[in-house]
């Protein structure tokens, strides 16, 4: 019966699914620096080289030598933009199917056109036969290899060389700061779980995030590992995401998350699954690690766990804000192909822009929760954002409104075109708008994100009032620093006097603290100074508190004047009654 219990005991342990990440042993972590060495290594020569190599279009395999770009589409390879002037007068068209190259089937699944671009390669002048689908009907086309379709196009919409060249260094932004993001993880946490997931994570997703990179691979007939790669960056970054910041899984229902992730990621490299099932459950998985890490922030208490997670949250919010922007670039592309076909370049190179940005904003928020670096900061950063974002979006609107409102009144009141009328009326409408706007939108800002500052400034004064007239030096000093750790996050707090510290709240602190005088503004008189010292991140006090303590300062230091006058009076008061006691105890006895 005993052997029995302990079988199934040790059956239990050994079925058990774990309940955080494993930490990593010498020996794993001899084995992880190596594959991420390799992978770092891999992503810099790539990024380097595929640079040079992704710019040259008589040896890009992205078929824009022929004057069109082929991508992978739920129906297989297809054509997404036309920038040569042969492929446009012959009527090739964003959506046509691309079958066959010179009689060659192109395959289905993931990364067929990538695998037909090397068909496409040759010196210029090479005419190849593209066989494409327009709706249900199948015609070939044939197109001439040329070095210069792609510049000239680039040329028409007003592109230097030189500039195309300063984009593409612009668009591999990502990719460099995730190199750097990993490395600094390495170096610094990586015998933390999350850490070193998030290193080889970013590593990984750098060795395939520029063009060029995944460009060299192709030619160099090692497509097959586009998807390991990235596949190892999504999953190591996602499982990072779900059990943020100490490794935990911390809610049940993220483990099983987790392992359905790792059961994706297998059908997906088999490529068993179709495209559009395998990008909606990659979005599913993301939804749910954002989730994940959602529901662990509502559980976590006021702490630096929670504020590792606010950073985080500011990244994704960042990130997703621009991404989102990138994607209504492209849902509006076509319209302005339609209207412009040089438009279509610019459209590109912007949404390529915001997509850049928002993976650097993703990147930033993780590394500086990670680091645990100024997470105090967080909620200045997040008001002044939504605030910024907030106030563009409104006078963007105002000016829009107000200048096609102009525009329709003089076309139907007078039948003729306001010129350049409503653009200058609607400038200056803006104009009068921002300082009001600002002010408004700055105190919602801080209202939502920054409680903390605004009741120290709100609170304190009026409190530092009532009590000047009744309560103790002791008391109103313990009551001011209260005020003040609260406001600030400080891990301590004290007041010195005469070069004395008189009052201290929290454990002593062998930093430097921040300094900020207690000075009564109207008569120039120093009373003190406030010592502040650091927060639970070991970093000093933001700018928006030291301007809050600025604030309340010149209460404090009345307050703090009076009391000590009316302690100085009553000790007086208090001398005189004991000489006079002492005087009539003489009297009474002689």
């Amino acid at each position: 019966m005993a052997s029995r219990a302990k079988r199934s005991s040790r059956g239990d342990r050994r079925w058990r699914l774990p309940e955080a990440l494993p930490a990593l042993g010498p020996a794993a972590m001899r084995i992880y620096v190596a594959i991420w060495s390799v992978l770092l290594v891999a992503a810099i020569v790539l990024a380097a080289v595929g640079v040079h190599y992704g710019l040259e279009p008589h040896r890009n395999p992205t078929w824009s030598a022929l004057g069109i770009t082929v991508l992978d589409r739920p129906g297989g390879a297809t054509v997404v933009d036309v920038v040569g002037s042969e492929a446009r007068a012959k009527d090739v068209k964003p959506g046509d199917a691309v079958l066959a190259v010179d009689g060659r089937r192109v395959p289905s699944g993931s990364g067929a056109a990538a695998s037909a671009g090397r068909w496409v390669l040759g010196p210029d002048g090479t005419v190849k036969k593209l066989t494409l689908r327009t709706g249900a009907d199948a015609r070939d086309v044939t197109l001439t290899r040329s070095r210069d379709a792609r510049e000239q196009y680039f040329r028409d919409a007003g592109i230097s060389s030189l500039a195309l060249y300063g984009l593409s260094a612009a668009f591999d932004l990502a990719g460099a700061l995730m190199l750097i993001a990993s490395a600094i993880l390495l170096f610094r946490q990586r015998r933390q779980p999350v850490a070193a997931l998030l290193s080889m994570g970013f590593v990984a997703m750098a060795a395939t995030m520029t063009a060029g990179s995944w460009l060299l691979l192709v030619s160099l007939g090692l497509a097959t590992l586009v998807a390991p790669m990235s596949t190892l960056g999504w999953t190591a970054t996602l499982l990072a995401v779900m059990t943020m910041p100490d490794g935990r899984f911390a809610l049940r229902w993220t483990l099983w998350l987790a392992v359905a992730l790792l059961m994706f990621d297998a059908l997906f490299l088999a490529r068993t699954m179709p495209y559009w099932l395998s990008d909606a459950l990659a979005l599913t998985f993301t939804v749910g690690a954002v989730a994940a890490m959602g529901f662990r922030y509502r559980k976590l208490p006021r702490g630096p766990e929670r504020q590792q997670l606010r950073w985080a949250f500011l990244g994704f919010a960042t990130g997703a804000a621009l991404m989102a922007a990138s994607v209504s670039l492209d849902l509006i592309a076509p319209a302005l192909k339609e209207a412009d076909a040089h438009w279509g370049i610019w459209v590109q190179l912007g949404l390529a822009l915001f997509y850049a940005l928002g993976i650097c904003a993703f990147a930033l928020g993780l590394l500086v929760s990670l680091l645990r670096y100024r997470l105090y900061d967080a909620d200045a950063v997040i008001g002044r954002s939504a605030g910024y974002a907030l106030l563009t979006v409104l006078l963007a609107g105002a000016f829009g409104i107000t200048a096609k409102l102009i525009e329709v009144f003089f076309e139907t009141s007078f039948a003729r075109d306001a010129g350049a009328l409503p653009g200058a009326v609607g400038a200056g409408l803006v104009l009068t708008m921002i300082a009001p706007m600002h002010r408004r939108i700055h105190g919602w800002a801080e209202r939502r994100f920054q409680k903390d500052i605004l009741r120290l400034r709100r609170d304190l004064p009026p409190a530092v009032d009532d009590l000047r007239e009744t309560a103790s030096l002791d008391e109103l000093l313990g009551e001011t620093l209260g005020h003040v750790m609260r406001g600030t996050r400080a891990t301590w707090a004290a007041v010195a006097i005469d070069g004395d510290i008189v009052a201290r709240r929290g454990p002593k602190g062998d930093d430097c603290p921040t300094e900020v005088p207690l000075r009564i503004a109207h008569q120039n008189l120093s009373i003190g100074t406030l010592l502040v010292g650091r927060r639970p991140d070991f970093t000093p006090i933001g700018k928006d508190e030291r301007e809050a303590l600025a604030t309340v300062a010149d209460p404090v230091a009345r307050a703090i004047r009076i009391v000590r006058v009316r302690e100085a009076h009553i000790a007086r008061g208090e001398e005189r009654l004991a000489a006079i006691e002492d005087r009539l105890n003489v009297a009474v006895s002689s």
